[in-house]
C-alpha cells in the first residue's frame, strides 16, 4: 500500500505524492483545494467516526489547525481550511516530517525501535505510542504549541489513538499499530480511501442480517 519514493538513491527522506498533504484530498470532496467543516465531518464519518464524536472532532480539528497557524504566523480560516497552507502545519507532532516537508523514514525506524518494546520495534501498543508522543513532543515542540491542537500533547494523542483504531491489528490479543501502517499514514495518498472502503465492505456484509443492520445504525452515531 505504501507509495514511498526516495528523493535520491539511499535517501531516507521521502516526499509523499504531491507533498505530505496528499492524503488530505480525501476530505476535499469538491476538489477545490479547501476543506470545509461539512467536508471534514463527512470524511470522519466515512472512516468510521460516529456522528456524536465526529462533530466535536471536526470543531477541534478546524480550531486547532487555525490556532496552530496563528502561532506560526500562517493564518487559516477555521471555516474553510486551505490544503496548500496546511502543508506547513501538518504533522509537527513526532517530527517524522522534516523541515523540507519530507517524510523521514529513519526517524520512524528509530522511534519504533526505542518504544516498540513488546513487538521488537515492529509495532506499538496504545501505551507505547503515548509514551513516544509525550517524549518527542516535550523534546521537539515549542512551549506555546504544546497548548494548541493538533500539535499539542492532547491533539497528538488523539490523532495517534485514532490511527491505532483505524489501522491497527491484533497481536497476542492486543491492538497494535504496525510500523508499516504508520508509514502508510504519512506516505500513502490513498490511506483514508483504503480505510473507508474497508469499513464500507464490512458494513455491507453485516447488512445481510437484522442484527448487522442494527449494529450499522448504532455505529453511525457512536463509532
Amino acid at each position: 500500500m505504501s507509495q514511498v519514493q526516495s528523493m535520491q538513491p539511499g535517501s531516507s527522506h521521502t516526499p509523499p505524492p504531491e507533498g505530505f498533504t496528499a492524503h488530505l484530498k480525501f476530505f476535499d470532496e469538491n476538489d477545490d483545494q479547501r476543506i470545509s467543516i461539512r467536508e471534514t465531518l463527512k470524511g470522519l464519518e466515512r472512516i468510521g467516526i460516529g456522528r456524536l464524536l465526529a462533530v466535536p472532532a471536526t470543531i477541534l480539528i478546524h480550531l486547532g489547525v487555525s490556532g496552530l497557524g496563528l502561532a506560526r504566523g500562517n493564518l487559516q480560516n477555521p471555516i474553510l481550511l486551505s490544503i496548500s497552507r496546511v502543508s506547513v502545519l501538518r504533522h509537527p507532532d513526532v517530527a517524522f516530517v522534516d523541515r523540507r516537508h519530507a517524510f523521514d523514514e529513519t526517524r520512524l525506524e528509530e522511534a519504533f525501535a526505542r518504544y516498540g518494546r513488546q513487538n521488537a520495534g515492529e509495532a506499538l501498543t496504545f501505551f507505547e505510542s503515548l509514551e513516544m508522543i509525550s517524549a518527542r513532543l516535550l523534546q521537539k515542540t515549542k512551549g506555546t504549541e504544546l497548548l494548541l491542537l493538533p500539535s499539542g500533547v492532547v491533539g497528538a494523542a488523539v490523532e495517534w489513538s485514532a490511527l491505532l483504531w483505524l489501522a491497527g491489528e491484533r497481536r497476542d490479543g492486543k491492538l497494535v499499530l504496525t510500523k508499516q501502517a504508520a508509514q502508510d499514514f504519512y506516505t500513502d495518498s490513498s490511506f483514508f480511501n483504503v480505510v473507508a472502503e474497508r469499513l464500507e465492505q464490512v458494513r455491507r456484509e453485516r447488512a445481510s442480517s437484522a442484527a448487522g443492520k442494527l449494529r450499522n445504525v448504532v455505529q453511525t452515531w457512536l463509532a
